[in-house]
């Protein structure tokens, strides 16, 4: 028998079409960031901090830029990073342009140049992101730098849920009908001061019809992935969630070994790769331990540093003593593989 499941990192519930008319938030609190004009509408982005290149953080379906908070503070003193929402989530203006992942890539680069944010990239997605992510590497590959996937979408995710001996339908198929999800509320493990914003964001009329041509776009976003030029040879770095995310049964044993499956394929991308678990979270590890995506981010900035001359890149060791920047630590994290930093024996 095929059964649906709805996980963490698409929710499926549909509301009746009535609830379309409803009021669904209350005042909207002021953004953190800046609207950037992109030409179809604004989109909001939050930068902070200062040093290339610029590591520019992508949510997963239906997410917010609120979500990467955390991870922007601890980087503040080594690098610039900018958090924003796609359109219709968060403070960005709705838009009547696919919910795709082509045409989130193209206006992803359409605010960077906005808003002068110069390339090189270090692109860092969560989840349904990390389409978004792996086709900006694929499309803009000479301004990507490196990529971070966070328990990131693999592009045949779908298909292979799907087919047996598992079963499971994980995105809809039907693109003939407006579907109206319910809101994609905020993980809980959001910080409770900013889950009251997230959660009045999330609840906009807007934000709930974005979240859902994401949704019915899944599929077309992963084909999209699929049939690109190739991943290009940059440092990627991989983070899976250790904790499971499906019930303890056959089926769900099923999944999760087919989950760590795809999450070892995506970090075999690139042969410049580095892949850890993240023994404690779920499936929203950069809320759960975010000091490890931090950790993650120094990581490739550091291989990065020492494997380039340009005068737009610190070339010095980020860990040395002569400079302050504090050593990642990478705790409650298991190492699958390190092709990036052979040299530093106290990552193993």
């Amino acid at each position: 028998m095929r059964i649906q499941l709805k996980p963490v990192w698409v929710l499926v519930a549909v509301l009746l079409s009535a609830a379309s008319g409803s009021s669904l938030a209350g005042d909207v609190p002021s953004p953190t960031g800046s609207l950037i004009d992109i030409g179809t509408g604004k989109l909001h982005l939050r930068c902070i901090g200062s040093g290339g290149p610029s590591v520019v953080l992508e949510a997963g379906l239906g997410g917010s830029s609120l979500e990467w908070a955390s991870v922007q503070r601890s980087l503040v003193r080594i690098a610039r990073t900018c958090a924003y929402d796609r359109a219709g989530l968060g403070w960005s203006d709705a838009t009547l342009e696919p919910r795709t992942s082509s045409k989130m890539v193209d206006e992803l680069h359409a605010l960077l140049e906005a808003s002068n944010v110069p390339p090189p990239y270090i692109i860092v997605a969560h989840s349904f992101g990390g389409y978004n992510a792996q086709l900006f590497a694929r499309r803009y590959r000479d301004e990507t730098a490196g990529v971070v996937l966070v328990d990131a979408s693999h592009p045949e995710q779908v298909r292979r849920f799907l087919a047996p001996p598992i079963g499971v339908n994980t995105a809809p198929s039907d693109h003939r009908r407006f579907l109206i999800l319910d809101p994609v509320r905020p993980p809980d493990t959001l910080p409770s001061r900013l889950r009251a914003v997230a959660t009045t964001l999330a609840f906009r009329r807007k934000a709930v019809h974005a979240a859902s041509q994401e949704l019915l776009n899944f599929r077309r976003s992963a084909r999209q992935v699929s049939v690109a030029n190739p991943f290009p040879e940059i440092p990627l770095v991989v983070i899976s969630r250790g904790m499971r995310m499906w019930q303890d049964s056959k089926r769900g044993r099923l999944m999760e070994e087919l989950w760590r499956q795809l999450q070892i394929e995506l970090s075999e991308l690139s042969p410049l790769s580095a892949h850890l678990i993240a023994n404690y979270s779920g499936h929203h590890v950069h809320l759960e331990q975010p000091n490890l995506v931090s950790d993650a981010i120094r990581l490739l900035l550091n291989h990065l540093s020492l494997n380039r001359s340009s005068t737009a890149w610190h070339n010095y060791d980020l860990w040395s003593r002569s400079t302050k920047a504090p050593r990642p630590r990478f705790q409650n994290a298991t190492w699958i593989v390190n092709s990036l930093t052979p040299t530093y024996a106290w990552l193993r």
